[in-house]
């Protein structure tokens, strides 16, 4: 049984490669608005325009796998700006589009962050996609059932987060003919850094059945949970990045003195971050004029950090809110309308 799901796996790493590989940069375009399940074919290759035919097999692929990357990129994208807030750099896309800002071609932390989210994205978007059956070759993990358990049967569909893993590797991870391509190493590490932090979101989830209530059968089966735990990770991982530099043998080491060597699930970076306080065309970067800040904070959101030294100016809301609620029998809950103010700062 598990040489035939290995054989199986190796069939679709087989199938992916010869569609192509997808520089990571490129591929979470297809995130755009514009990209639709009742489109895909239409729209994607004027999303993904100006690249080389190469690239543009991303969308060549069959449905599942396509819309696999849509739902993984953008629920990326809704990670990555969840955590990034409220910082300098808000994860900021342009405009009508799935597209990061041009600074996100320097290596730097911000950008080791967004590809171990994009690649955790994809992992998790194409495992459930196997278990819901809109994926060819793949599906439910068969090798779960085949380990002992004790008080409960397995049950259900278990993710398959090893297929997953080898779709979502053959699909974005970039290739060289040169092993010791110094950012393609970086790249690969950060991709691979990502799917390990999804790896540890594989739970055991069970249902009891029974007569009234009761738990006369337990069945179990594996599930991934949400890519927020993941991208909660991750961000612990990017506060803790590591600076990497290229020695004489072409090998990445780190860039300082006393600083441990990094494992396989931390992140690393090249270059140190733009600056994101001022505006700056050429990277595409708004800065932090006119963001609304946390005037009583002292952490990044709050005005003294977040705009930069400039300060900060005032503005006053009145807004419309319920209140003095109260319950009425039965059963509802009756409540006035009040109209209070709000003090809103805003970043020089």
């Amino acid at each position: 049984m598990r040489r035939r799901t290995y054989q199986l796996l190796w069939r679709i790493v087989i199938i992916v490669t010869q569609l192509g590989y997808f520089v990571q940069a490129n591929w979470w375009e297809i995130s755009s608005p514009l990209v639709t399940p009742s489109n895909l074919y239409e729209v994607c290759p004027s999303v993904v325009n100006n690249y080389t035919q190469k690239r543009l097999n991303i969308c060549s692929q069959p449905k599942g796998i396509l819309k696999a990357m849509i739902v993984g990129a953008r629920e990326a994208i809704t990670e990555c700006q969840s955590h990034f807030k409220t910082r300098r750099w808000n994860c900021t896309t342009i405009r009508g589009s799935g597209r990061y800002p041009k600074a996100i071609k320097i290596k730097s932390r911000e950008r080791a962050f967004i590809q171990a989210i994009t690649s955790a994205g994809l992992t998790s978007a194409v495992t459930r996609a196997c278990a819901r059956g809109e994926v060819a070759d793949c599906g439910c993990d068969a090798k779960a059932r085949l380990k002992p358990t004790k008080g409960w049967e397995w049950g259900g569909c278990s993710d398959d987060l090893v297929a997953g893993e080898k779709i979502g590797r053959a699909l974005i991870d970039r290739k060289s003919s040169d092993k010791r391509d110094f950012d393609i190493i970086v790249d690969l590490h950060n991709n691979e850094a990502g799917r390990k932090a999804l790896k540890r979101q594989v739970q055991l989830v069970c249902k009891c059945h029974g007569v009234s209530g009761s738990c006369t059968v337990k069945v179990c089966w594996r599930k991934l949970q949400a890519l927020h735990r993941a991208a909660k990770t991750l961000m612990e991982r990017y506060e803790g990045a590591t600076k990497v530099k290229i020695n004489k043998k072409r090998k990445w080491r780190v860039a300082g003195e006393g600083i441990r060597k990094p494992t396989k699930k931390d992140l690393l970076y090249v270059n140190d971050s733009p600056d994101y306080c001022e505006a700056d065309e050429s990277l595409e970067l708004p800065g932090t004029r006119g963001r609304e800040c946390n005037r009583t904070s002292v952490g990044i959101d709050g005005c003294l950090l977040l705009c930069c030294g400039r300060g900060y100016r005032t503005i006053v809301r009145m807004e419309e809110e319920k209140c003095n609620c109260r319950f009425e029998w039965c059963c509802k809950v009756k409540c006035e309308k009040c109209i209070v103010r709000r003090d809103i700062y805003i970043c020089n």
